[in-house]
């Protein structure tokens, strides 16, 4: 069992045939951590599959390639190499490791969440991560292999969902996202209400308070609010 990035990027840069499942209903950070890896990995010539259990919501559809992540049903074939992304364990993306169609594979398993249980062949699990899209970030730099346009908005995506839209960012996140902003020309607003439990705006890190705008379809373009 492998715990670092090193060893976790060589592992997929050696895989020709790949899985890379995220966890049932997913929102923006599995996706778009299935979705940039899946990009990346595709450009090198590999062969790549993208899974899920249940069907992405047409929400997602502004990501490049969000319309090809399949739905998994018991007994499809999985290939040599199976990659879980954002699952703290296999049973969110509706598999067991004792599960006849994993057996004899490597597993990679790319996560952020403190509760992972390492069940990887190959694991990068790093907890302090705001959102699982910046260890696919680091993983994609130490593969070596170039952020697109199309990659770099599936990692936005991520990182604005797991960080609250930036409400609630660590450090490395606000590191990263200059990195992607160069490539968007969209930013999808979540449905999310700006008031807390009492009714009042919640406030942006630096005291200004937060209140919601309409947007209409949800999709508008950066260079309005940057």
């Amino acid at each position: 069992m492998q715990q670092n990035l090193k060893d976790t990027a060589q592992a997929l840069l050696e895989a020709q045939h790949i899985a890379i499942i995220s966890h049932k209903n997913p929102d923006g950070d599995t996706l778009g951590s299935q979705l940039a890896l899946g990009r990346a990995l595709q450009q090198t010539g590999k062969d790549v599959v993208l899974y899920n259990r249940d069907k992405v919501a047409e929400k997602f559809y502004f990501i490049a390639g969000a319309n090809t992540v399949m739905q998994y049903t018991d007994g499809m074939a999985l290939p040599e190499t199976v990659v879980f992304v954002d699952c703290a364990e296999p049973q969110l993306a509706g598999f067991q490791l004792t599960d006849a169609v994993l057996d004899g594979k490597t597993i990679i398993n790319i996560d952020h969440h403190a509760s992972n249980k390492r069940y990887g062949t190959y694991n990068y699990v790093v907890s302090t991560a705001g959102a699982n899209c910046q260890n696919i970030y680091h993983v994609l730099q130490e593969m070596q292999l170039p952020v697109t346009a199309d990659i770099a908005t599936a990692l936005y995506v991520g990182l604005s969902t797991d960080t609250g839209n930036f409400m609630y960012a660590c450090e490395d996140a606000w590191e990263l996202l200059p990195k992607f902003l160069p490539y968007i020309t969209d930013v999808h607003l979540k449905d999310r209400g700006l008031e807390d439990n009492g009714g009042n705006p919640c406030m942006a890190l630096d005291g200004t308070p937060l209140y919601p705008v309409p947007v209409g379809s949800g999709v508008i373009p950066i260079e309005k609010i940057m």
